[in-house]
């Protein structure tokens, strides 16, 4: 058991390594903007600063989901049952990058699933693109977030079970559909909180976060007037120092 346990951690190294080098270097958000009313377009194009995050995000364990059982076997007098299990392959991803030079702020929630190609963006909070040099906010709630076979680094634990992971990187391509004001209200960079509904901030530990900009109540977008917009493009980031989530010792 040990020495399958070693190999295990052995190989999630090696493609950790493998897949770190492929997205080095690689700290950008490349987005367009189209406001469905006149046409025209906001290109945000920039640099991700990498002093100003400790990570790409976080992945936190959502819904379980089964995987079936084996089957039912047997012989006259004798039956054998197959065993039944379940294994957590979906998360709810958050992430806050900060612009170099400019200091905007994307913060982005999404579901994550590791047995699918896209997934959801989160319909409170979503996508949104504020503070610094920008002037304005955009805003996203309803779409797709894409990340293909490698751009979201959640790896199997060693026991099985789901646990919270801190992401190396990201190379995710966005299509949203959301608004954009003219003013923008929020300072940019936002904090974290937990929370039990996704409306109120807790003191208690919870499995949920949330983003916040007063510590008490979660920030929504869904709600927030402006100019209807569509989002695509491409965003990146890598974190050199966050180290590659795993399993845990077994015996």
């Amino acid at each position: 058991m040990k020495r399958f346990y070693i190999g295990f951690l052995s190989s999630i190294f090696f493609a950790a390594i493998f897949l770190n080098c492929e997205h080095k270097d690689q700290n950008k958000i490349d987005l367009e903007v189209l406001i469905t009313a006149t046409g025209n377009v906001i290109y945000i194009n920039g640099e991700v600063d990498p002093d100003k995050i400790s990570s790409c995000g976080v992945a936190v364990p959502g819904t379980t989901s089964s995987t079936g059982t084996t089957g039912t076997t047997g012989t006259t007098g004798t039956t054998t049952t197959g065993s039944s299990g379940s294994s957590n392959n979906r998360y709810t991803v958050t992430s806050q990058l900060i612009m170099k030079t400019t200091a905007e702020s994307m913060v982005l929630r999404f579901q994550f699933d590791s047995s699918q190609y896209q997934g959801s963006v989160d319909p409170q909070q979503g996508f949104s693109y504020s503070g610094g040099a920008f002037g304005k906010m955009v805003t996203g709630n309803v779409g797709k977030v894409e990340w293909g076979t490698s751009g979201i680094p959640v790896y199997p634990s060693g026991n099985g079970s789901a646990q919270q992971q801190t992401l190396q990187y990201m190379d995710i391509d966005i299509s949203l559909s959301g608004k954009l004001l003219d003013s923008s209200s929020s300072t940019g960079i936002l904090n974290q909180c937990y929370t039990s509904d996704n409306v109120n901030c807790t003191s208690v530990t919870t499995t949920q976060q949330c983003f916040t900009q007063d510590n008490k109540s979660c920030v929504s977008t869904a709600s927030t007037p402006g100019s209807a917009v569509t989002i695509t493009g491409n965003i990146t980031c890598n974190a050199p120092n966050v180290i590659p989530s795993g399993g845990t010792t077994t015996q």
